[in-house]
């Protein structure tokens, strides 16, 4: 069973500007890919109206073919795409792919260019991609940015990592009954610095497929995560009351029904 948990999450304003850079890289790609889609089938279109079968040489574009002529060119043309996660590149022409097929199949219309304020305002991570905490995510390339725009070249690796994580506004809301996280006990930590360092992974019946990072309502950030749950009781990792009691419960009915 595949679902998807919609979080509003908590960006600091340097986080913020990242997402920024991510979804208006994408919009420009999408709308490169666009321009050259339209081209590559004028000419293919054209070719095969004017030139005998035998002597056509040309093919239907399609979004490999032009992400491989992008990553070709990306880095003398557009070096300011490297500022943003290779995720961005990726979803930019899996979107325009989706665009044109959804067209061709009759769902749509016909795909048009993204214009800033006016089109959707996302990007989209793969999966191993991101780090998924207990109640944060580490989005790829984030941390590397703002130590870039601080121009700041000490403590780098510490400092990447903890810059890096978004606060999520609260925990993922459905695993596998009997899965679900223990909920972290407030107690005084022996060792101040390990406790601060230490980052708590949320256990999970399956890893997050993907993640999409969206801009709703204005100033507004969310992070859709989609998963793949299996089949079967679900409960909410919202409720950290009776956890065990839950646990205890799930682990005996399944040890009955195996008897």
């Amino acid at each position: 069973m595949k679902t998807a948990h919609k979080i509003r999450i908590n960006p600091t304003p340097e986080q913020v500007e990242y997402f920024k850079r991510a979804c208006g890289t994408r919009r420009f790609i999408y709308n490169w890919g666009r321009a050259h889609w339209e081209a590559e089938y004028q000419a293919y279109k054209l070719e095969q109206e004017t030139v005998p079968e035998a002597e056509r040489t040309l093919k239907p574009p399609n979004a490999l073919g032009l992400k491989k002529q992008f990553n070709a060119i990306r880095e003398t043309a557009y070096p300011w795409t490297y500022e943003v996660t290779k995720c961005v590149v990726e979803g930019a022409f899996d979107d325009l792919e989706k665009a044109y097929a959804n067209f061709f199949a009759g769902r749509a219309q016909y795909p048009k260019y993204k214009k800033k304020g006016k089109s959707h305002e996302s990007f989209y991570l793969s999966n191993y991609k991101f780090t998924l905490g207990s109640q944060w995510i580490a989005i790829p390339g984030l941390g590397r940015f703002i130590l870039d725009q601080r121009q700041q070249e000490k403590d780098r690796g510490k400092l990447r990592r903890k810059l890096g994580a978004v606060n999520l506004a609260e925990k993922l809301r459905f695993v596998e009954q009997g899965k679900a996280t223990a909920p972290m006990k407030q107690r005084k930590a022996r060792n101040a610095s390990s406790q601060r360092n230490r980052r708590p992974k949320i256990r999970k019946p399956s890893e997050p497929s993907s993640v999409t990072i969206m801009r709703n309502n204005g100033s507004r950030w969310h992070a859709s995560i989609s998963r793949s749950l299996p089949s079967g009781p679900m409960c909410s990792t919202n409720s950290p009351r009776n956890w065990h009691a839950r646990v205890a419960r799930s682990a005996s009915r399944i040890s009955t029904s195996w008897g």
